[in-house]
């Protein structure tokens, strides 16, 4: 990089103007009545000459240190430096210019460092992208984001297995995704979970849970889903 070739330039001309510190610590022959003086004058321009050159190592690493804070880097370079941020935004904008293969190198990068929206926009993509199309890639960036308490992947998990879309049908680890998304809150998954407790689907049939979950999904006791669970409810007492 440019300020990294600055700074290196600037230390080795600072390294040959203090050359004469290596040139003054060989000592010539001189008579005896002078190797005490000589011997102090070269001492103190060593110990002079080594403090200039401390400075100037100091003063480069500063100057560094300045540069790395004041002078912007490019989204690019902030990616390639391993900043998550700028590598999940890199990987949108060359989404949105349809460069699908940087795209994907990208969110990988920040979803390998645990950037869960990254991880969920790749199982979308692997889930809906027909030409980049594949379920099992798309599962385990579901599975990753899922267990990172994603409500939106939880809830997409749970529907995958509960249709067998690209992966084979499983009731019970479809219940499993369905109940985490939601108790965070999702409503179509609570509609899922009073249909299959209703129903006896994958789990024992059971009205009271299916009407508990058909009220945190519908509008209260006037919603078809719930009037439904009712009668069947009112069937079974009768039947009693």
């Amino acid at each position: 990089m440019m300020w990294f070739h600055f700074i290196w330039n600037y230390m080795e001309n600072k390294m040959v103007e203090n050359k004469s510190f290596l040139q003054n610590l060989q000592v010539k022959p001189v008579k005896k009545t002078e190797k005490i003086v000589e011997k102090k004058t070269t001492k103190k321009k060593a110990k002079k000459n080594l403090k200039v050159i401390s400075i100037s190592i100091i003063s480069g690493f500063i100057l560094a240190f300045l540069i790395w804070i004041f002078v912007p880097f490019s989204l690019e370079e902030k990616a390639n430096r391993g900043q998550v941020e700028a590598q999940y935004e890199l990987a949108v904008q060359n989404y949105k210019q349809e460069n699908y293969e940087k795209y994907i190198t990208w969110m990988k990068k920040a979803s390998d460092q645990g950037l869960v929206r990254a991880s969920f926009h790749l199982a979308d993509f692997y889930k809906n992208m027909k030409i980049y199309q594949d379920y099992k890639k798309a599962e385990k960036y579901l599975v990753i984001s899922a267990m990172a308490n994603n409500t939106e992947a939880q809830a997409m998990l749970g529907e995958m297995y509960l249709s067998g879309e690209g992966v084979g049908q499983n009731y019970k680890t479809a219940i499993k995704y369905l109940k985490m998304s939601e108790k965070n809150g999702n409503k179509k998954s609570a509609f899922h979970l009073a249909t299959l407790y209703m129903l006896g689907n994958g789990v024992k049939q059971d009205y009271n849970s299916a009407m508990n979950f058909a009220l945190k999904c519908s509008g209260g006791e006037e919603s078809p889903l719930v009037k439904l669970i009712k009668s069947k409810m009112d069937g079974e007492n009768e039947r009693k």
